[in-house]
């Protein structure tokens, strides 16, 4: 008989038991990277850990004249957003027949929130599909960079991605909401040398530097100064796509160079132990 009492109290325990490990997994559980996003970032799947808290999945959609978009994914840091979205044309498009300096994607595009633009920021698209392919397709997903002066980017807010002057359907306009749930953690790094005073924030995807000094007085002379010093000693090239701005203030000799690059493929920040610029290395502080 005591066998018999005990088989529902065992039986509760192993549900117990289940229910909090079915939990924890969901906790624990890793953002799966789109593979369109992280080829097109050029992200391995080992790589794909270190941006974990960043990653989030969305999957909303907006309708309008025929189109449809849906903001697939977002990689999200404090001064840096990265969206796989997903375009679908009611009827199939050769992109080779549009005309000249032409595009299946959006002509502008905006990021806000509270109808609020980011301030100074600055952006990229990308095609996220074999351009090389010859047949006509209707869905064509792309991956659109955002980097801003401060940082914009928060969790629990809510964000609207806003599309407009499509080639094929000009006056369509398309506008999906969603809500912060993952944020990554960027590296600020001071930078006080002999040549330059100021800061940099890095991320695996994107580095902005800010600077003022006279040895550096256009975006182009501090873009070919910079580097990344390797742990092992070796020099990581910077490449990415650059933005930014020069200010002079009166005649001071001085220049403050505000430079924004969305990196061309993924930076291994943790085999990263510097920023080099010239000769001179501000070492990363990384917990």
């Amino acid at each position: 008989m005591k066998r018999t009492r005990m088989l529902p109290v065992i039986l509760c325990v192993a549900v117990v038991v289940v229910a909090a490990a079915l939990v924890w997994h969901q906790q624990t559980a890793q953002p799966v990277l789109d593979p369109l996003l992280a080829e097109t970032l050029s992200v391995s799947e080992q790589e794909q850990k270190s941006l974990s808290n960043a990653v989030q999945t969305i999957d909303q959609t907006d309708s309008a004249d025929g189109l449809t978009v849906t903001v697939k994914q977002a990689i999200t840091y404090p001064q840096m957003l990265c969206l796989l979205v997903e375009l679908t044309y009611p009827d199939p498009i050769d992109p080779a027949t549009l005309p000249e300096d032409s595009s299946v994607l959006p002509g502008s595009y905006s990021v806000t929130v509270n109808e609020a633009p980011i301030g100074g920021h600055s952006s990229c698209i990308l095609p996220a599909w074999d351009e090389d392919k010859t047949e006509p397709a209707n869905t064509f997903p792309f991956c659109i960079r955002f980097l801003s002066d401060a940082p914009f980017f928060e969790q629990g807010q809510t964000y609207t991605l806003t599309l407009r002057d499509f080639p094929l359907q000009s006056h369509a306009l398309l506008s999906v909401s969603w809500t912060t749930e993952a944020l990554g953690e960027a590296i600020q790094v001071p930078l006080d040398g002999e040549n330059v005073t100021g800061t940099a924030t890095l991320t695996p995807l994107s580095l902005q530097v800010s600077v003022t000094g006279t040895t550096y007085d256009s975006l182009e002379a501090l873009y070919r100064a910079l580097s990344f010093q390797g742990k092992k000693g070796d020099t990581v090239p910077l490449e990415g796509t650059l933005t930014g701005n020069v200010g002079r203030s009166g005649d001071r000799p001085a220049v403050s160079v505000e430079l924004k690059c969305h990196l061309t493929s993924y930076l291994a920040v943790d085999k990263i132990q510097a920023i080099q610029i010239g000769a001179e290395a501000f070492p990363l502080s990384i917990t």
